[in-house]
């Protein structure tokens, strides 16, 4: 333009200079038009985008001037109130999950907005949100009809008062006796824990509270620190329980408190490390509980069970898991063990997914969570127990079939088991099967 000889043309982005011609296209269609607009200096936005002024030197030792004389002057002084967003509540994320469990839950986003009554919640984009329907532990199912016939969730007088002794005994079982802990373990735990305390009663068999207080801040150092593992973790998140309503949602609550918990005991036991089964473990703790709760379950499990060689590198725990698994068959299966060798079946084969999972992806959920609660008590002879007990149950189709109808029925064996978890456990404990043989 200089070189036109127009230095008085105005810049096409000089909105101060600008000014629309008197019959405009806006003032002939009758629309207001602002010619001096501008973006306010004080709102987070302008700042956060650097559109800020320079930051002027102030000497503190002069009094802060008179807001009366230079109100602009004066806001260099006022301390700018910007809001961060409140760190999601994986307590809140537990509490809002239970409800899923505990019943049948048609999710329709209004744990969402419930949430967002206490927490200040990023944006979730849910254009292409559709209505999903759970059973009543919170896995998703295509076709509703296939709960149709379950029982809701009741309300009982019976289910009231069993829930009742349940948090009596919560309350009182720092006061008892380690023959009445065991006593109370090994008689009403097998009945099962009602779902509404089993979180808390899995936390006090472990001793979860204690440890923690003793480590007040150790999850939130652990997670402040990188981890080899970290990338694995994420790759493997989608891949954990992908089923269940909690996790389903691309780093929502659910897989954001999975990697947490993952990564921070990946860098609390450097031999453990992470592996892909200690995913499933985690994602049920967090069923139940908080992310820093769920953390230390898993520290105490490993520890208290002697766990660590399912999962560390070379997995030795798991080729003795396979080995004792063989030979138990040979012993209370002789007829099965004779039908695998024929057809050059071993446990390697199949049970990958049972022993570092602990059954969680091999079989429904209810049956899963009863294997776990007596599992909390008494160790990997729990394990075996289920597993002796899913071949006596599947025995008679599997010796009728060859290898390849036979790895079927072992790796789809919700399909095929048809009895209740309370049959199911009884058919557990007819095995008898202790550290001993």
């Amino acid at each position: 333009h200089i070189a036109c000889g127009m230095e008085d043309t105005i810049h096409p982005f000089d909105f101060e200079e600008c000014q629309l011609p008197h019959e405009s296209v806006e003032s002939m269609l009758g629309i207001e038009v602002i010619t001096d607009f501008t973006i306010p200096t004080q709102t987070f936005f302008y700042r956060r985008i650097g559109f800020c002024e320079p930051v002027k030197e102030i000497d503190l030792d002069i009094a802060p001037p008179n807001p009366a004389q230079n109100s602009r002057s004066y806001n260099l002084w006022e301390e700018e109130e910007i809001v961060q967003p409140k760190k999601q509540s994986c307590h809140i994320a537990s509490v809002l999950l239970s409800d899923v469990i505990r019943g049948r839950y048609s999710f329709t986003g209004a744990a969402y907005q419930e949430r967002e009554k206490n927490v200040e919640a990023p944006e979730i984009d849910r254009s292409d949100d559709k209505r999903k329907v759970t059973d009543k532990w919170g896995f998703v199912v295509e076709d509703p009809a296939e709960i149709s016939n379950n029982p809701t969730r009741g309300n009982s007088r019976s289910q009231n008062k069993l829930e009742e002794k349940w948090l009596d005994i919560l309350r009182d079982w720092g006061s008892y006796s380690e023959e009445k802990k065991r006593r109370i373990c090994k008689k009403r735990i097998r009945k099962g824990i009602p779902n509404r305390v089993r979180g808390e009663m899995w936390k006090v068999v472990l001793d979860v509270a204690e440890i923690r207080l003793e480590n007040r801040d150790l999850f939130q150092r652990l997670l402040d620190e990188e981890s080899d593992f970290e990338n694995q973790i994420q790759i493997d998140i989608h891949r954990t329980l992908p089923q269940h309503i909690f996790f389903q949602e691309q780093g929502g609550m659910g897989q954001t408190s999975l990697f947490n918990s993952l990564k921070a005991y990946s860098v609390y036991d450097k031999t453990v490390g992470y592996c892909q089964g200690m995913g499933f473990i985690m994602a049920m703790f967090l069923l139940y509980m908080t992310e820093e709760d769920a953390f230390f379950m898993m520290a105490q499990l490993i520890n208290k069970h002697d766990m660590s060689g399912l999962f560390e590198p070379g997995f030795p725990a798991l080729i003795q898991c396979f080995y004792v698994h063989d030979q138990l068959i040979r012993a209370c299966l002789p007829r099965l063990a004779a039908h695998f060798d024929e057809q050059m079946i071993e446990a390697s084969m199949y049970a990958t997914k049972w022993y570092p999972t602990m059954f969680s992806i091999s079989l429904p959920f209810e049956f899963t969570i009863r294997i776990w609660d007596l599992f909390m008590v008494d160790g990997i002879k729990i394990l075996y127990r289920a597993a002796l007990a899913i071949l006596k149950l599947l025995q008679k189709e599997l010796l009728k079939v060859e290898f390849e109808t036979i790895m079927d029925y072992l790796r789809n064996m919700s399909k095929y088991i048809t009895i209740t978890p309370d049959e199911f456990v009884n058919a557990m404990n007819d095995s008898n099967i202790t550290t001993k043989r």
